[in-house]
């Protein structure tokens, strides 16, 4: 494992700092807002995947995601950058990065309410950046302090306050998992949050843009040998991270909505109570169940919003095959959600981004080349309830095109309102398989959550065109 430990040259000006590291690597230090810091570690050629999905103020992103180095979301400050023999440093909106030479580490500091600079993150100063060749990682190392309190990193089982704790960033299907202790869970967010209880006003955020497999150690790992620490490891070659302030009226959560963008407005009724049951859509009785189901919820008073078809109505044989129903236990689905939606009820059709190599539409689906795939060419395989399937690569153009017209045809037309994005874990077990990458190819393990966000916003993209002017 290599440690960045000499900066061989440093340059600064009011764009930011850039110092030059040994064989070929660099970071680069830009304050992008007031509350905004990015720091950039990249080998000579940059980062492996020159898009983000994560970073995207002003609109979502495209298939393809946003060209990092797009900065004209920014407002981007000056800069001042200071360089003797002893420090080295870059100041810029409420922000002061102090940068240490051998080991290279940095410590930031920002403006408290009384417009005194408080230090907020410092790196190891035994050793903070590093290159793992052998294990394909790139790890970041800082002090931990006593005072602070992490928070963030998406699901996780546990408490809300992260420490002391090693987390995986990765998405796993974990039905039935152990609230208290499993990891990883379905959703994992590069974000934590350190409060410190000596100083609430200095509360910062690091958001790592990376959508790689990475781990998250809160002070889970000790050695002899440092000071208390906590670190992040990415399975890529090298790290982007955005270090974000709160300001006097925004909360950090709201800081961070604000680099991410903003999330769509749910529809009103989503946010009545919503019923879901795998027992329902699975019963041998099927539509009658539901008619059952549905004059207990009138003897008893109880409102519900939304009904949610689990995958039941696709079961045949003990498989589920999206875009289908069980026409032996649904004989009229049309008559069915047109009652349901008659009392008031709206519909909620789950759907997967598989498709089981039995499936009716496996053939034709395959035949337009939107599966994910291996290195050699050939379609990947995974196991998929109930058997082996083929994942939908939502990078592609012909995958996108395809589950639209399906989602209109075998869904919207039928009568639901809208859909239940499930199982979008791609859990793909495998080091070469590749995606599309809109015409570009990329290694799919680099971008797994990508893939989850892309099924939704093709889904999202269809429902509205058939529902304009409606919230989805």
């Amino acid at each position: 494992m290599k440690i960045f430990s000499k900066i061989l040259s440093k340059k600064g000006g009011k764009a930011g700092a850039v110092l030059l590291l040994t064989n070929g690597w660099q970071m680069r230090l830009r304050i992008l807002e007031d509350w905004l810091l990015r720091i950039t570690l990249e080998p000579s050629d940059g980062l492996t995947i020159n898009k983000t999905w994560m970073v995207c103020p002003k609109h979502p992103p495209g298939l393809s995601g946003r060209n990092r180095e797009n900065l004209n979301c920014f407002k981007r400050p000056n800069n001042s950058f200071y360089c003797s023999k002893d420090k080295t440093s870059l100041i810029g909106g409420k922000f002061k990065v102090i940068i240490r030479n051998n080991p290279l580490a940095l410590e930031i500091s920002i403006l408290d309410n009384n417009n005194q600079w408080k230090t907020v993150l410092s790196d190891r100063e035994t050793g903070s950046w590093y290159w793992d060749k052998k294990h394909k990682t790139t790890s970041h190392y800082q002090l931990r302090k006593k005072g602070d309190r992490l928070y963030g990193l998406g699901e996780k089982s546990g408490p809300l306050e992260r420490s002391l704790r090693r987390f995986r960033m990765s998405q796993i299907d974990a039905l039935g998992y152990n609230a208290e202790k499993s990891d990883p869970l379905y959703k994992s967010v590069p974000w934590l949050m350190v409060r410190s209880i000596n100083n609430p006003e200095c509360d910062v955020g690091l958001l790592y843009d990376t959508l790689s497999p990475a781990v998250f150690d809160c002070g889970s790992e000790h050695s002899n040998y440092h000071s208390n620490y906590r670190y992040f490891k990415a399975e890529t070659k090298g790290l982007d991270l955005y270090v974000l302030t709160r300001t006097q009226d925004q909360s950090l959560p709201a800081m961070l909505v604000k680099l991410t963008g903003m999330p769509p407005l749910p529809p009103r009724w989503s946010l009545g109570f919503q019923f879901s049951s795998m027992e329902l859509a699975d019963h041998p009785k099927g539509e009658r169940a539901f008619y059952d189901f549905l004059n207990h919820c009138k003897k008893f008073n109880i409102p519900i919003s939304g009904l949610h078809f689990s995958s039941g109505y696709t079961l045949r044989q003990g498989k589920r095959y999206v875009f289908t129903w069980d026409h032996s236990r649904f004989p009229n689905p049309k008559s069915l959600l047109n009652k349901i939606k008659s009392i008031g009820i709206h519909t909620v059709a789950n759907i997967k981004p598989a498709l089981l190599k039995d499936h009716p539409l496996y053939k034709k689906a395959a035949a337009q080349n939107i599966f994910l795939k291996k290195s050699s060419g050939t379609f990947h395989s995974v196991l998929f309830w109930g058997g082996k399937g083929s994942l939908l690569d939502f990078t592609s153009k012909a995958a996108q095109k395809w589950w639209k017209k399906n989602i209109k045809e075998k869904l919207l037309n039928f009568g639901f309102d809208t859909v239940w994005n499930d199982n979008n874990e791609y859990d793909i077990e495998q080091d070469d398989i590749i995606c599309d990458g809109d015409g570009n190819t990329i290694n799919a393990n680099e971008i797994i959550p990508a893939q989850a966000l892309l099924m939704v916003k093709a889904s999202s993209e269809e429902i509205s065109k058939q529902k304009p002017n409606k919230r989805v």
